[in-house]
Order: structure tokens, then sequence, then C-alpha cells
């Protein structure tokens, strides 16, 4: 019988779970991640999120989702994701995160990654990614090793930022001017 995925309560900042690092998956696991990856799934969607690691509800294991499509319809899971090779170029852009309501900042990133980790049905695979699927990988990769996007900024617009973030003076508006629903960013959806 078909079970309805459940909507999970995200982790928000300053959650102390989030700075922590996420243990890997091993192969007796791997068949009780199915329900997580579905219910991971339906938060993400329901947040308005192309990407969500596992810490980000909670579970400090090495697993993420992501949907970069335009209709929101192709769900991927990656299992003890790492990030093997990187393009010596890089790109800025406003960033938002699902456990960081609201803010969204400039975050430098590499354009091109590639990444090694299991999918969902745990075989090995190697993706290739560029542009914006390079930028969701790099930061829900980042939440698995107990990072955020306050650890890709500099102390000035890090202070900045928690600042706008707790609604306390000197914070401004943030760094789009943009008033949409938490997860959305002016370069796309939240990770």
């Amino acid at each position: 019988m078909f079970k309805k995925p459940k909507l999970l309560p995200l982790r928000i900042h300053p959650d102390p779970i989030l700075s922590q690092s996420s243990a890997e998956l091993t192969a007796d696991e791997l068949p009780q991640m199915r329900e997580l990856i579905a219910d991971m799934g339906r938060t993400m969607y329901e947040n308005e999120g192309c990407g969500l690691a596992a810490i980000q509800v909670g579970v400090a294991k090495r697993l993420l989702v992501y949907d970069v499509s335009e209709e929101q319809d192709d769900l991927h899971a990656l299992i003890n994701p790492r990030v093997v090779e990187t393009s010596k170029s890089c790109e800025t852009a406003d960033e938002g995160c699902l456990s960081f309501p609201n803010l969204f900042e400039p975050i430098e990133r590499a354009t091109k990654v590639r990444v090694e980790g299991l999918d969902a049905k745990g075989k090995p695979v190697t993706l290739d990614a560029e542009d914006f699927l390079a930028r969701v990988l790099q930061h829900e990769i980042d939440h698995l090793e107990g990072l955020t996007m306050l650890n890709r900024m500099d102390d000035a617009l890090r202070q900045q930022a928690l600042r706008e973030y707790f609604g306390l003076p000197g914070g401004g508006s943030s760094s789009n001017g943009s008033d949409k629903a938490p997860g959305k960013t002016s370069t796309g959806p939240g990770l």
C-alpha cells in the first residue's frame, strides 16, 4: 500500500544541528532511506525549495534530495555525496536557504562540479553538474559537512546577514530587495 510522504519540520538557524557533520550511510541503512527520501521531497516542494539535506530535517546522515526542473517533478536523491572535482571558474549569485527563511545573500560557488555518491537505489553515480545544479549540490553538500551559507561569507557580510536575519538594526533589507516567500531567491528557489 502506498504511504503518502510526510511533511517534515525544517530545522531553522540557529538550531545547533545545522553545524553538525553528517555520518555516512551504510549499506544496511539504505532500504530505510526510501521513506525519508519521499518525505524530504515533499518537504522541499512544499517549502518551494530545490534542494534539501537530511540534516535540515534533523537527520544527521549523508543524504540529500534535489530538483532543479522548472516543473518541480524530477526528484533526485544522493546518498553519501562528495564533491570530487571543482572548476576554477566561480560565480557569485544570491542564495537562499530553507534553514534561513527570507535571507538571500551573495555566495561564490564553482560553476562546475563533479559529484560522486549513490542514487536512491544504492547504485554508484557520478554527476557532472554546471551552473545552477552545481550551486545546489555544493550548497546541500555543505550542509552535510555542518556548513551553512554563513560559512561562505566574509566577516562583514556575515554580520550584516545575521543582523538582517534576526531583524536587528543595521541589517537592512535582503540583498535582492525581495519580499518573496521563504525559499525563493532572485536566482531561483531556496536551497
